[in-house]
């Protein structure tokens, strides 16, 4: 890994995280499972997911470095092959959670379903922009953000991945930025 691909990961998820906490995201994001928890249990007589846990597992699975280069190469590349792998991991997966979790998981699919095909839609415009470097800065923020998911659901910590998301916008731009700087 070069210096430039680390400092502008790094920077990358500095700014996307200070973005997303002066827009207050996580705070938006918990009314919003809240709305839909509330709804859920009135509909369905269930009980109801803890709000943090349902939130990481929305970032768990919508947001995964996998998904998102999967996404990415489908769109570029139109290689499909990362999409199934990951659809095989997810499914494994929540067949664990909704057993502690419930049916209410399988309502994820949606944001799932809109983060993935936004990226895949919007792919060919990236792929000027997606050279080694820029997908190693891809790969380390997603990573990172993946990695606070995992601490959040494994030590019950409440480390803000919503307000992380950010990141996803500027690592391409500031990963061609500290490419141009670093020739």
């Amino acid at each position: 890994v070069e210096f430039s691909q680390m400092a502008a990961s790094i920077l990358t998820l500095i700014l996307g995280t200070i973005i997303g906490e002066l827009l207050n995201l996580n705070e938006k994001a918990k009314l919003l499972s809240v709305r839909i928890n509330s709804s859920y249990e009135k509909r369905f007589s269930s009980s109801s997911v803890d709000i943090g846990v349902f939130i990481n597992l929305v970032v768990m699975v919508a947001c995964s470095g996998y998904g998102v280069f999967g996404a990415l190469n489908e769109g570029i590349s139109g290689n499909h092959t990362s999409l199934i792998v990951k659809a095989l991991l997810d499914f494994f997966t929540f067949v664990f959670f909704a057993a502690n979790y419930g049916a209410l998981l399988s309502f994820i699919c949606i944001p799932q379903f809109t983060v993935y095909i936004f990226i895949y839609l919007l792919a060919g415009l990236a792929a000027p922009f997606m050279g080694t470097a820029a997908m190693g800065d891809l790969s380390a923020c997603a990573g990172v953000i993946t990695m606070a998911t995992g601490i959040n659901l494994l030590f019950g910590k409440d480390i803000p991945v919503i307000s992380m998301l950010p990141a996803f916008i500027l690592v391409l731009p500031l990963s061609q930025l500290f490419s141009l700087i670093a020739k």
